[in-house]
C-alpha cells in the first residue's frame, strides 16, 4: 500500500496513516451494515483533525471541499430503515463531511469529547452515536444531526 510513499503528498499520506490508525478506536460498528459509516467517516474525519493540527488549516478546509464537493448527489449516510452498507463516497465523503458540520456547530471543546466517547465507550450504532451527540451537544443538535444523516 505504501510503495508510492515517496511520490503522495505529505498531508494526504499523513491522513491516510492516521486514518487506519484510527480503526483501532473506529471499528465496532458492523463492517458489512448500515452503521459502517460509523467505522470509516469517523476515522476519515478524525484524520482530517491530524491534518488540521499538523498542516493548517488551508489544508484542512481543502479536505473538507473535497468531501462536499463528492457529497453532492450521494444518497443518505444512514436512516432508521437502511438495511445495507453504505457506498464509499457516503462512507469516506459525506460522513466525514457531515462530522465536519457538526463540529463547526458545537465547536472543538464540545466535538473533542463527542469523539472521545465514542472511541472510548466503543460505539456500534447509529442511534447510540445521536445519544452520544445528544449529551454532549444537546436535543436540537441531536435532532438536526439526525435529520442531516438522512438527507
Amino acid at each position: 500500500v505504501l510503495t508510492d510513499a515517496g511520490s503522495t503528498p505529505a498531508p494526504a499520506m499523513a491522513g491516510y496513516v492516521c486514518h487506519e490508525f484510527a480503526h483501532f478506536w473506529s471499528s465496532a460498528a458492523n463492517s458489512s451494515g448500515p452503521e459502517n459509516w460509523l467505522n470509516e467517516g469517523l476515522a476519515e474525519y478524525v484524520s482530517s483533525r491530524y491534518v488540521r493540527e499538523s498542516f493548517g488549516r488551508a489544508q484542512y478546509d481543502s479536505v473538507v471541499a473535497r468531501w462536499q464537493k463528492m457529497s453532492a448527489g450521494q444518497p443518505p449516510i444512514w436512516t432508521p430503515q437502511s438495511t445495507r452498507r453504505p457506498s464509499a463516497q457516503v462512507a469516506y465523503r459525506k460522513a466525514p463531511f457531515l462530522l465536519s458540520r457538526l463540529e463547526e456547530r458545537i465547536g472543538t471543546e464540545k466535538m473533542d469529547r463527542l469523539l472521545q466517547r465514542y472511541m472510548m465507550l466503543r460505539i456500534r450504532t447509529t442511534p447510540e452515536f445521536i445519544s452520544a451527540v445528544q449529551e454532549e451537544a444537546g436535543a436540537e443538535t441531536a435532532a438536526w444531526f439526525r435529520e442531516e444523516l438522512a438527507l
